[in-house]
Order: C-alpha cells, then sequence, then structure tokens
C-alpha cells in the first residue's frame, strides 16, 4: 500500500471513530439505545443520498463530509438503523418531512431554467 492510500485509509478509520464516540454521546445524552461497533459504521467513497464524493479528512469538515444518520430517529444508533452520507443530504433529510422534499423538488423541476447548481441555488 502506498504512503497515500495509507494516510487515507488511517483518516477513513479516525472519522469512523470519531463518528461512533459521537453517536455513543448522543444516544446517551438523548437516552437512545446503542449497540453500535466500528463494524457496523460504513465507509462509503460516494454519498448514496446525493451520489457525491464524500470527502474524509480529519482537518476540514464540510457539506461533502461523512455523517452518520439514524434512519428511523426513534430507534435510535443500533445495528441496521445507520447509513453514513453526506453531512448536506443528512442535514436535509433532518430538515424536512419526505412531502416537503416532494414539493421542493417539484418546485425545482418546475423552475430548472433559473437553477444553478454550481452554487447549490436559483
Amino acid at each position: 500500500m502506498s504512503r497515500e492510500a495509507a494516510r487515507a485509509s488511517d483518516c477513513i478509520l479516525f472519522a469512523r471513530k470519531e463518528m461512533l464516540r459521537k453517536a455513543m454521546a448522543r444516544a446517551r445524552d438523548k437516552d437512545l439505545p446503542f449497540n453500535l461497533t466500528i463494524d457496523d459504521i460504513g465507509a462509503p467513497l460516494v454519498c448514496p443520498v446525493l451520489g457525491i464524493e464524500l470527502v474524509w479528512s480529519n482537518k476540514k469538515w464540510g457539506q461533502n463530509s461523512p455523517s452518520l444518520d439514524r434512519l428511523v430517529p426513534a430507534l435510535g444508533y443500533v445495528r441496521g438503523n445507520v447509513l453514513v452520507m453526506s453531512f448536506r443530504a443528512n442535514a436535509l433529510k433532518n430538515n424536512a418531512t419526505p412531502h416537503e422534499l416532494r414539493l421542493i423538488a417539484d418546485f425545482c423541476a418546475a423552475s430548472a431554467v433559473n437553477v444553478d447548481d454550481t452554487k447549490g441555488g436559483f
């Protein structure tokens, strides 16, 4: 393994350990079930929701950073109920209902002539 590949692998492992540690703390603070291990936290290179590259970095976090999502929030941090996705996808998912997301998607599709994808807005 090249030095660069080893560094990337170490960075991903560090980020996964941090996700696990922070999820455990959130579960404790919110009195949610928790039974995850490091093996339960995937390391995708692409966001399964938005299809954007995930940037695994321990130096800078942003919209493309990996984020641990509870698929059904009330179930807590348990095996089968978590998914690594981009911070952006997780934030969008957590701030709207499925119906609201559909309304936004329909609006954006109808207004496509004004969309500037490079800036993420209209």
